[in-house]
């Protein structure tokens, strides 16, 4: 099946398969994280894309994301490298736990905060994993330390 718009301007979609095919494959997204997180999974499998901008967008939503469960964001300290493995391994942690990426988003946009799934020190073991290098360590170490000063 092929649909063509005779008309220049706008959108052109060429579709192999059924109706229904197409049906699934466009998904309207309310979520600017939900689709950062596509991008950022997908630029695993396809390393030629360039996803700077999809993960340096995500780090920025999961460091506030931190900031709001009283811990310090450490994302923005992580080069490119480190931000996508360190947010694809929480991200990856929360849906584990939550059961879909939906629930997830629910977390990660503080719609909930991390304790009510005991999601916090999960959440600091899966960035200082994926992290390389002692000075990072050191900075997912004094960021623990300051989130128990504050729960005090």
């Amino acid at each position: 099946m092929r649909f063509k718009q005779k008309d220049s301007q706008g959108v052109q979609l060429v579709a192999v398969g059924e109706l229904q095919d197409l049906e699934y494959a466009l998904i309207e997204a309310k979520s600017e994280l939900w689709q950062l997180e596509v991008l950022c999974e997908n630029a695993v499998i396809y390393p030629e894309v360039d996803a700077r901008k999809p993960v340096l967008r995500r780090s920025q939503l999961l460091d506030i994301m931190l900031e709001y469960n009283n811990m310090a964001p450490v994302f923005f300290r992580l080069n490119a490298k480190q931000q996508l493995a360190a947010g694809n391994a929480v991200m990856q942690l929360f849906q584990a736990r939550t059961g879909s990426l939906q629930g997830a988003l629910e977390y990660a946009e503080g719609d909930h905060l991390l304790r009510e799934l005991g999601l916090v020190d999960e959440t600091w073991d899966a960035i200082a994993e994926v992290v390389a290098g002692t000075s990072t360590q050191q900075i997912i170490d004094n960021a623990r330390s300051r989130n128990t000063l504050l729960a005090v």
